[in-house]
């Protein structure tokens, strides 16, 4: 009799293990998951870039590309590098004197054109590996360390005036 009650535990004690094994985790009334955030990269909408050679050696090339702002809140630029350039600066050509910015703000749903015509554009070094032609990297650091890297092509001076870019 002693066998069969401890057989009949034994049975009990596996249906048990068995039921918590196929079990769904239980979740307290109220507490779910939060669903896992989206890519940084799909908050910003980056189009048209290009690297400028200047007309003149030794001068600084300019970089050209808008930037559209797609998330739910407000980013801002902290930092751009170019593959094959040491120092890319954000620069404000509003008024007389050319400033360096040392972040641009874009809010929800707003672009920004860094281009020959706007009052904002990137100036950088470069060094022999860029030619027109070719197809380098550009990273953007935003303002929460999250960062996005787009290709784009090199261009001669010249190149600005023919195709109106």
């Amino acid at each position: 009799m002693k066998h069969k009650w401890k057989i009949i535990a034994l049975a009990v004690a596996a249906a048990i293990a068995a039921v918590l094994l196929f079990m769904p985790p239980l979740v307290p009334d109220g507490d779910t998951e939060a669903p896992p955030a989206p890519e940084f990269g799909s908050q910003v909408r980056i189009d048209e870039a290009r690297l400028v050679l200047p007309t003149r050696a030794g001068a600084p090339a300019r970089v050209y590309f808008d930037i559209t702002n797609v998330g739910e809140g407000h980013i801002y630029i902290s930092e751009v590098a170019v593959e094959h350039g040491d120092n890319a600066t954000m620069t404000s050509f509003e008024g007389d004197d050319p400033q360096g910015l040392s972040t641009v703000s874009i809010e929800r749903g707003e672009t920004v054109v860094f281009g020959p015509e706007s009052e904002r554009r990137i100036l950088t070094d470069y060094d022999s590996n860029i030619v027109p032609g070719t197809e380098i990297r550009m990273r953007l650091t935003f303002g929460n360390a999250e960062t996005v890297t787009v290709p784009m092509r090199v261009y001669a001076p010249e190149a600005l005036v023919d195709s109106g870019a």
